[in-house]
């Protein structure tokens, strides 16, 4: 499989800049799935991995959450991000988040 990684302009200076007054992690449920994998595919969680790898960017995250550090919406087989997992009071989080609420 193959897929082309572009780096945005501005995103090492605002990661150099957050770095600086932030702890950087990832929490993404995005996987390999997009790009025609299946389900069952035990690469799917190296997409993000892959990624941050390929822009050399992985010295400003402290961790990468994938789907598999998500857990399941009780009787809706739906995952969320549990964001008590990171370990700091939700007061202190600033989360950005492409898609906030899934349908």
């Amino acid at each position: 499989m193959s897929y082309y990684i572009v780096e945005r302009p501005g995103l090492l200076d605002f990661l150099e800049r957050m770095n600086n007054c932030f702890r950087l992690l990832i929490f993404t449920t995005k996987s390999c799935a997009v790009y025609k994998y299946s389900k069952t595919d035990p690469n799917l969680d190296k997409f993000a991995k892959e990624v941050v790898e390929a822009l050399e960017i992985s010295h400003y995250f402290q961790k990468i959450y994938t789907k598999d550090d998500c857990r399941e919406s009780e009787g809706t087989n739906k995952l969320f991000k549990d964001l008590r997992i990171i370990g700091v009071p939700l007061k202190n989080l600033i989360l950005i988040d492409v898609k906030f609420v899934q349908k």
